[in-house]
């Protein structure tokens, strides 16, 4: 009940929300969710047209949720090729590139990320396609709590359980990040919940075999 009082108006009736989608093992891919995901060879070949940024670029909480091995020799691009197609079902964003907002042993969530002209949006909901701001760059980013709209999918639907999502720390490069997602069992993973507010990116750890989601942002 907490989550619906903070939810702008608009937003609350995106809580009657879609399932996780179905679950399967590949043998190559590890988990997978049942939509095919990109090969590496087309993540290495999936670029913008050079000179094309993003216009009212978006950004969104993953329908998906898996486990902390997160597609396992995969890696983070593996989680990117995942983004890249979710966000390719939005109309207008058929041709767009996105990345995960995921952090390693060496990297913050933040440095995979370049900062579009008027900042990112939240996806147009499903019911009256309104859209909201979430953050103005990436400096924002590291600054501000989540407005409650980054808890819309790529669906323009709100996501419901879990509202774990992976993300490997905020500021600082962190050890706990499931082997660099390429473990689920792996002991601990940074998550976030993007209904905490301060907390969207950073709210505690979690055992790398729980299902968490993760954040999606177009570049």
């Amino acid at each position: 009940m907490t989550l619906l009082r903070a939810l702008p108006l608009g937003v609350v009736s995106l809580l009657a929300c879609s399932s996780v989608p179905t679950y399967v093992l590949d043998n190559d891919a590890g988990w997978v969710a049942d939509a095919a995901i990109a090969t590496d060879a087309q993540v290495a070949s999936d670029v913008a047209p050079p000179g094309l940024q993003c216009s009212k670029c978006l950004m969104f909480t993953s329908s998906w949720a898996g486990p902390g091995d997160l597609f396992g020799a995969g890696g983070v691009e593996r989680v990117d090729a995942l983004c890249t197609q979710l966000g390719r079902n939005i109309p207008g964003k058929q041709e767009r590139v996105w990345k995960a907002l995921l952090g390693t042993s060496t990297s913050t969530p933040y440095d995979r990320l370049i900062s579009p002209p008027d900042g990112w949006y939240s996806v147009p909901q499903k019911d009256n396609q309104v859209q909201y701001k979430l953050f103005k760059s990436v400096g924002d980013m590291m600054t501000s709590p989540a407005p409650a709209a980054l808890q819309i999918s790529e669906t323009g639907e709100g996501i419901s359980e879990p509202r774990r999502v992976w993300t490997g720390g905020s500021t600082k490069p962190s050890p706990a990040n499931c082997v660099n997602w390429t473990d689920k069992f792996g002991e601990q993973g940074v998550i976030g919940d993007p209904s905490s507010g301060k907390g969207w990116l950073e709210a505690g750890t979690e055992v790398c075999n729980a299902f968490g989601r993760v954040y999606c942002v177009e570049q």
